[in-house]
């Protein structure tokens, strides 16, 4: 096979040394027909096209402005004056909690009357959990809400 100069060979010698040339050439192939040449091409572009959508590397600066006034912080309030169990604690006298489940539907009429029932008999405090054994209820908040606006 008679070459010029400029022109660049067509075909590659296989790596396998068995065979007569003529079978070696036969099993030679370019770069496009051999697909891990191919493979090594599409890796290498898929590599650059990934870093050229990867966004820009910007160094970020930040300022800081230290506000003119200070704030100040709230004087303490005792414990007496915060709420009624706070002063029952603060004369350290002994407080009774009840806890009351929130009603599994909308009305709380059940749980109103049960936290009257407890008021009249001296209880302090009614615990309201949230979310108790993982079942759907009305919230804790509303049911507080509901309990000391018409208990």
């Amino acid at each position: 096979m008679a070459m010029k100069a400029a022109q660049k060979p067509t075909w590659r010698m296989a790596s396998c040394s068995k065979g007569t040339r003529g079978e070696r050439r036969a099993r030679a192939r370019t770069w496009r027909e051999n697909p891990r040449a191919q493979a090594r091409v599409r890796s290498i572009l898929i590599r650059s096209e990934t870093r050229s959508l990867q966004p820009a590397q910007r160094k970020l600066s930040v300022t800081v402005d230290e506000p003119g006034a200070r704030s100040q912080a709230l004087a303490a309030v005792p414990m007496a004056e915060k709420s009624k169990l706070g002063r029952k604690l603060a004369e350290r006298k002994f407080v009774s909690f009840v806890e009351i489940l929130p009603p599994r539907g909308v009305d709380a009429t059940r749980e109103i009357d049960g936290a009257r029932r407890c008021a009249e008999h001296g209880i302090d405090c009614i615990n309201v959990p949230d979310g108790p054994r993982a079942s759907a209820r009305m919230s804790a908040q509303i049911t507080c809400h509901l309990i000391q606006q018409q208990a």
